[in-house]
């Protein structure tokens, strides 16, 4: 990833992060009106998609990290990809495909209980 949006993204993200309540409060009132779900149940939604955010945030920052090390770092290059970084990058991919999973898993569970209650 371009290390320039990269670091949008990780201040965008860390904004949000940072204002958490203002984040909740904000985003369950849009779930509220949206969805028809209660206060509870949308705070309830909205503290679990934050905190798949600042799981992506953390994503993003080990990744700009790791580009950081390369000492070619952002700098257009012939393109000499070894095994050891496709095999980095697909560890990677499995880190966030999973850190989605939870979140995918979280949300459904929170919507079996609103289907329950």
């Amino acid at each position: 990833m371009n290390s320039k949006l990269n670091w949008a993204l990780r201040s965008a993200l860390l904004a949000t992060v940072e204002e958490r309540e203002i984040f909740i409060d904000k985003f369950s009132s849009v779930l509220e009106k949206y969805t028809g779900k209660d206060a509870d149940q949308s705070k309830e939604i909205s503290e679990h998609i934050l905190s798949g955010l600042n799981s992506l945030r953390e994503e993003l920052s080990y990744s700009a990290f790791v580009e950081s090390l390369k000492p070619e770092s952002d700098v257009l290059v012939e393109a000499k990809i070894s095994k050891e970084d496709i095999e980095k990058l697909n560890q990677n991919i499995e880190k966030l495909n999973q850190n989605i999973e939870k979140l995918n898993q979280n949300l459904e569970k929170i919507i079996h209980q609103e289907e329950g209650v």
